[in-house]
């Protein structure tokens, strides 16, 4: 018999279930866990997460008719990590306790402030729990996983939109980041010099580490279909203290806002609310004095700031102000992030405030190689390029020119390194 050519019917290509993509993503992510560390140490990483996590969803299908008892269970999951902190199984998150010890626990951090918004939402479900909250790749950076509608199929031009994210990430974390790490040894002197240039440059190398690898994820996850928001947008091209937290860690932040802002808002007024959410924030990252302060800070500057553009007499004059003050509350709020002891803590602050120069500082005296100071130089200009230009560098666009994303990729992999790895380490 001959082909028939007139009876022929194309079939339709072979189209992957949509659930394999995000399988897939699980078990490549995992597989980074294991080839990072220890390969027989790496095979716990996870399973105290793992195991609260499947707790926590039974405990939600019993309770989750009751919404008094739903929100008991959101409040409690969330605070799981500041209980880890107190009982010393996670460390806490100023990006220099990263402990080994906490392995088992990877990801803990991300996971329960995830479970707690679906939980206080009615929106969690298995497929949720396992193909989204669950993510390996979400575990070192998150972003905390928000119920949001399915992505529609990708096509062509989006797939090149998200890689061109995870292009931009690996480069702001492959090569800035990892190229200001050898500044951060400016956090063990005592000299005012060294601490204020610790506190700006650590505030840059936390912003390019922890925004790099949210980028990577952001791309990743969208590519293979799971539903993830943007976790920053151009922070420092924000005017004042609420718009670089309304830009900065966005997906904790809207977190925070759906647990504690709104509720304790129609109850006790703003001031209470913000005060609970900084706290709250504070908390979250771990059950240290330094964090408390950073806490109490940062909500006072946020009250301030409010009260000069929103209620002052004069509105030019508060807007101003609050501008001048926007900038040095950031660096001496990534001062008092980064310090858990309270002694050494306090000293800082004294000799900040007591500024004095010493030919003996760190810096002055710190051996560096060129590629780390051109880095420093060009992480300065680009913070001021998106402060001054705030249009331009909204969403990054400038960034995500394909021509420039060409170059960033090219000097990534010719210049990249890991660094000293993820700033929030294994929790």
């Amino acid at each position: 018999m001959g082909f028939n050519s007139g009876n022929y019917k194309p079939t339709h290509p072979l189209v992957l279930p949509k659930i394999l993509l995000p399988i897939l993503v699980f078990i490549l992510a995992y597989g980074v866990v294991l080839f990072r560390n220890d390969w027989n140490y790496s095979l716990y990483a996870g399973g105290y997460t793992l195991l609260l996590s499947l707790c926590i969803w039974l405990t939600y299908r019993l309770v989750s008719s009751k919404p008094s008892l739903r929100k008991i269970l959101a409040y409690l999951t969330f605070f799981v990590t500041s209980f880890l902190t107190v009982t010393g199984n996670i460390g806490v998150l100023t990006g220099f306790d990263r402990s080994e010890g906490s392995m088992p626990w990877l990801g803990v951090s991300f996971v329960t402030a995830s479970l707690a918004f679906y939980i206080l939402t009615g929106r969690l479900n298995f497929k949720n729990l396992c193909l989204n909250i669950l993510q390996p790749a979400r575990f070192n950076s998150g972003p905390v996983s928000i119920p949001a509608k399915d992505l529609p199929g990708l096509n062509r031009a989006r797939s090149w939109v998200y890689l061109g994210w995870i292009i931009l990430g690996a480069f702001f974390f492959c090569v800035l980041a990892a190229k200001l790490s050898p500044f951060l040894m400016l956090r063990r002197s005592p000299y005012s010099i060294d601490i204020l240039a610790f506190a700006f440059i650590f505030e840059i190398y936390v912003y390019f580490n922890f925004c790099g690898i949210s980028f990577v994820v952001f791309g990743i996850l969208n590519l293979a279909g799971v539903k993830t928001i943007l976790n920053f947008n151009s922070p420092f091209s924000a005017r004042d203290v609420i718009g670089y937290w309304q830009r900065w860690h966005i997906s904790l932040s809207t977190t925070l806002k759906e647990l504690f802002f709104i509720p304790a808002k129609k109850h006790f007024g703003i001031a209470f609310s913000v005060f609970l959410v900084f706290m709250s924030s504070a908390m979250w990252h771990g059950m240290s004095l330094n964090f408390l302060i950073w806490g109490f800070f940062h909500a006072t500057a946020w009250l301030l700031t409010y009260l000069l553009t929103k209620k002052f007499l004069w509105p030019q004059l508060g807007r101003f102000t609050s501008m001048l003050i926007f900038p040095p509350v950031i660096v001496f709020g990534r001062l008092i992030f980064s310090e858990t002891d309270p002694d050494f803590l306090f000293l800082k602050v004294h000799n900040l405030l007591h500024f004095q120069w010493n030919n003996d500082s760190y810096l002055l005296n710190l051996s560096l190689d060129t590629q780390s100071i051109i880095i420093l130089t060009i992480s300065i200009l680009y913070i001021a390029a998106e402060t001054l230009f705030p249009r331009r560098f909204l969403r990054y666009r400038i960034l995500r020119n394909k021509w420039v994303l060409l170059a960033l990729l090219s000097s990534t992999l010719s210049f990249g390194t890991l660094g000293i790895g993820g700033i929030y380490g294994t929790r």
